[in-house]
């Protein structure tokens, strides 16, 4: 049932979504989802948008009424009233999905954040949260990880390329030192912004261009470095390698952590490369698994630490 909760809140596409439970245990299981999804004080004060509910609610609708075996078996009517208000409130045609609260529970602790569902928006790959970020996030909340423990004993810690802001929210929410979360589009800071007063958390969001502002990181002295799915353009290449460099110039004991997806082997090849003749601290590279549920678990990650 935790895993249902979980991929309905963080708008798991439908065509991906693990039910884990077969129809005639969703339909005896039914008092439970109304509590879990319906009656969730997070997910009734921030739910998701109306065209992702529509599709979930006939989706589970669907198999609820494949259990059914007699006249006396009924499908809860909560469930027809929530696919009806979802009919009611999506919006007509086959333009692009909404934009929408998305809710990462991690130990049943949730983060919600208003997010864009297009990969690009308004210029910018940042309004969405990307399947890193929420790999990273999970690792700030196991404290069995190599990275919960680095933040645990940190004061200062920088986010690079922050976009909505999922990994800074969640080191606010799990440790006491200070979150700078940073970004350069101005569309993505209004988001950060708005993000961090919605889960009420002391992130301070920054402008930080790696081309001209290299001078915040020697204003910051950070103790610990994050960064998800930041590597994709080589053009981005120089101006991220001055700003790592500086992290480690400016406080020599300074560990950097950076995740991605393998989208492009030459790209990531040619910036792994770049660290490794360009840094003289430690570097460790790791392969990782995906355990974002449905969340593209075939594609391969990667773990870099520096320092």
């Amino acid at each position: 049932m935790r895993q249902i909760v979980s991929q309905y809140a963080s708008l798991t596409p439908i065509r991906e979504f693990q039910w884990e439970l077969s129809d005639k245990e969703l339909f005896d299981s039914q008092p439970e989802l109304i509590q879990r999804l319906l009656n969730h004080p997070q997910l009734s004060q921030y739910p998701p948008s109306s065209q992702y509910r529509f599709s979930f609610y006939k989706c589970l609708i669907s198999k609820l009424e494949c259990a059914l075996e007699d006249d006396d078996m009924e499908v809860r009517q909560e469930f027809y009233d929530e696919f009806m208000d979802a009919l009611s409130q999506s919006k007509s045609g086959s333009g692009p999905p909404e934009a929408s609260y998305k809710t990462y529970f991690y130990n049943d602790d949730p983060l919600t954040l208003y997010e864009d569902q297009t990969t690009i928006s308004k210029g910018t790959t940042g309004l969405v949260t990307w399947v890193s970020a929420q790999s990273m996030a999970g690792d700030i909340f196991n404290p069995h990880t190599d990275l919960h423990r680095q933040l645990s004993q940190s004061s200062k810690v920088l986010e690079l390329g922050a976009g909505c802001g999922l990994v800074s929210l969640a080191a606010s929410k799990v440790f006491d030192g200070t979150v700078f979360a940073t970004d350069v589009d101005d569309n993505v800071l209004q988001r950060l912004e708005n993000n961090v007063k919605l889960n009420a958390l002391p992130t301070k969001v920054l402008k930080l261009d790696w081309f001209k502002d290299i001078h915040i990181v020697s204003n910051i002295i950070p103790d610990t470095v994050v960064a998800a799915d930041i590597v994709y353009d080589d053009y981005l290449f120089p101006p991220l390698l001055s700003v790592l460099k500086e992290c480690l110039r400016v406080n020599d004991k300074c560990k950097i952590f950076i995740r991605g997806v393998v989208r492009n082997e030459q790209t990531c090849k040619q910036f792994i490369d770049l660290l490794k003749s360009s840094i003289e601290h430690d570097i460790s590279i790791n392969d990782i698994k995906n355990e974002c549920n449905g969340n593209r678990s075939h594609e391969v990650m990667y773990d870099v630490v520096i320092g």
